[in-house]
């Protein structure tokens, strides 16, 4: 008796077309994730999605520009916007994992030194 193999075919990010809008007004905006695992991170948000509602973000890092990740609206924190040249290359389509997670990492760093203050 031979068992039958049930497993799915895996999709390739090739075969995965995602509509990503880059000429949306909240392209650039600087986003701390609220909801998901990814909660309490910061991103970027990278293009707008075809339903209403989505966005896509990315930080270079946990999710690259190439792979962003899809999240609702309503489950993001805006905090700012990014730099102009940050904006600039996300609509070119000319910007780096290491540009963005730089970028992040800085202003992250800005944030914080301003909250959590030592007083020793």
């Amino acid at each position: 008796m031979t068992k039958k193999s049930t497993h799915k075919s895996k999709l390739n990010a090739k075969d995965m077309s995602i509509n990503i809008d880059v000429s949306a007004d909240c392209i650039g905006e600087v986003v701390l994730s609220l909801r998901g695992r990814d909660s309490k991170r910061r991103f970027v948000i990278i293009g707008a999605a075809a339903e209403v509602g989505y966005v896509y973000v990315a930080d270079g890092r946990l999710r690259k520009v190439e792979s962003p990740k899809k999240k609702k609206r309503k489950h993001l924190l805006t905090e700012g916007m990014a730099t102009p040249e940050i904006v600039d290359a996300i609509r070119c389509g000319s910007i780096t994992n290491k540009k963005l997670w730089k970028f992040i990492r800085s202003s992250s760093n800005d944030t914080d030194s301003e909250i959590f203050v030592d007083t020793q």
